[in-house]
This record gives C-alpha cells, sequence and structure tokens, in this order.
C-alpha cells in the first residue's frame, strides 16, 4: 500500500445503451431466462423470431423503467431450432441467439 493509503477500486460501468443479456441456460429445454438493461426509460418490444424471420413468442412489450429486467420465455409448442431474441427500442435493436433443444 502506498503511504496515502490508497487502493484499487474496481466499478462496474452501467451501460449507456440497452443491453440483451444472453440467455440462461442456452442451449435450454422448455424455459430460458431473458435479461435485458435499459439506460433510459423507453418503450420497448422484446420478441422471439424463427429463422425465416416470423414472430414466435412477444416476450414484452410497453413501456419500462430504466434499469435491468428479466422475462421468463417457455417455448411451448415449438420445435428444436435457433431463435432469434430482438429487444428494440426507438433508438436502438439488439439480437441474441437462442438453441431451444427438446
Amino acid at each position: 500500500m502506498s503511504p496515502q493509503g490508497s487502493a484499487k477500486v474496481t466499478v462496474a460501468a452501467v451501460p449507456s445503451v440497452p443491453t440483451l443479456y444472453p440467455n440462461y441456460p442456452n442451449p435450454f429445454n422448455s424455459e430460458t431466462e431473458v435479461s435485458f438493461h435499459l439506460a433510459e426509460d423507453a418503450e420497448i418490444s422484446l420478441r422471439v423470431f424463427n429463422l425465416t424471420g416470423h414472430v414466435v413468442a412477444d416476450l414484452q412489450k410497453g413501456f419500462l423503467k430504466a434499469g435491468k429486467h428479466r422475462v421468463t420465455w417457455r417455448s411451448t409448442g415449438l420445435s428444436s431450432s435457433t431463435y432469434l431474441i430482438r429487444l428494440q427500442t426507438h433508438r436502438h435493436v439488439k439480437t441474441r441467439k437462442a438453441l431451444f433443444l427438446q
């Protein structure tokens, strides 16, 4: 330690844009958790698409406060495949892959 007694402090950065985190678990069977962070209050759409571009699930839609959010996706009635989870605000679009295995 230095004579002034300073210590190194690590501070986690708060995202300045919307962040869509990897779903967990991935790959998954029947359900998975989808987490995202909003840097500011926003109107959002959180949807799941198949690889042909068709919407297979609307997970969240509407106005949300800034901060971290979590949604459970239950893949009822879907086939094993890769799906795309898309978070959209008025200024940003974030997409992640999710692998569903029955």
